[in-house]
Parts: C-alpha cells; structure tokens; sequence
C-alpha cells in the first residue's frame, strides 16, 4: 500500500518509484487531510480523455482507496485529485 502524507490541504506531493506498470491490487493511504467518510478521487494522465472515478473511505481517522487497474497499465505520471464536496458546494 501507498501512503501520501499531506501537511495541509491543496499541497501537492510525488510518490516516485513506488509502483510499476502492470502492478494490480494497489491501494492508496492519505494522511493528514481529515477527510470525510466517503470522498471521490479523480485519476488523470496523459492518453486519458476524462478521469477515472474511485470512491475512497474514511474509517477511523484513515483514509484509503484502490487505484484502478487500468491505472497500473500506464507508463509514466499519474495525477490524483481529491474531491470534496457536500450538499451546497464541492471543491478540488
């Protein structure tokens, strides 16, 4: 599993060498962000037209999702964005 640990929110941070094409079964673990029960993450890289939608969790104060298969059959950057968002408002 991955862990991105985040000092504050908006603050973008690389995880390099940590997984390999043609990885599967890959989860992320975010730290630092007090995220709700259910938030939404937006998978993105450079041949992907529109992101990929992963639901991740929130228990006990940890936060976890899958990372998509089809993300893992890439070569090169993969960019992540958490989306929060409640009844009035959502915010990347």
């Amino acid at each position: 599993m991955l862990i991105a640990k985040f000092s504050k929110k908006g603050e973008k941070i690389e995880i390099a060498n940590s997984l390999w094409q043609y990885d599967y079964g890959q989860r992320i673990q975010i730290e630092g962000l007090n995220l709700p029960e259910i938030f939404e993450a937006h998978f993105s890289w450079k041949e992907l037209e529109k992101t990929k939608i992963v639901t991740g969790t929130t228990v006990d104060g940890i936060s976890v999702l899958d990372i998509p298969s089809e993300t893992l059959k890439q070569s090169g950057v993969v960019t992540i964005y958490i989306y929060l968002s409640s009844e009035t408002e959502g915010k990347l």
